[in-house]
């Protein structure tokens, strides 16, 4: 029996192996995928990279801290407390990175932009938030939120007495 219980551990983890590197190859993958238009992101307060490009880096980001972030703690039954712990943190740290780029945006971009343009900052924060793909902030934040909604307590239905 233990010997079962073994392989069968082993031969999860390789499919879960398997299982990743195929997801990442695909996500890194749709870079090559025709979209209607190749830059969908532009207008007075910049011109994006390809649709397809940047949907892969996000993807890419977003299949290589799963595993590690909420697979992992979920699979191994972490205390639901350090989920959400864990949670907050991740959400803190992917907020902190996009009012970061927000703040700078209306310290450098704000001043030495055009007449026209200035009435777009609100775009431009969610441009240069969208084509940040050098830190998995919105990732973060995103995964952050989602441990934090999946560790909250159960509600406990109300008794009629």
């Amino acid at each position: 029996m233990l010997m079962r219980i073994r392989w069968r551990s082993l031969s999860e983890g390789v499919g879960l192996t398997v299982a990743w590197f195929v997801a990442m190859f695909a996500s890194i993958s749709i870079h090559q995928f025709a979209f209607a238009n190749t830059h969908s992101i532009c207008g007075p307060w910049g011109c994006g990279p390809p649709n397809g490009a940047l949907l892969a880096v996000h993807l890419g980001w977003l299949t290589a801290i799963w595993p590690p972030l909420v697979y992992l703690p979920l699979r191994f039954g972490w205390n639901p407390l350090l989920c959400r712990q864990l949670g907050r943190i991740l959400a803190a740290t992917g907020a902190t990175g996009v009012l970061g780029i927000i703040v700078w945006q209306w310290i450098v971009w704000l001043p030495q932009a055009g007449e026209f343009s200035r009435s777009f900052i609100w775009q431009r924060c969610g441009f240069v938030v969208a084509t940040a793909v050098d830190w998995p902030l919105a990732q973060l934040l995103g995964i952050g939120a989602l441990l934090i909604f999946m560790s909250r307590p159960a509600s406990v239905p109300a008794t009629n007495g």
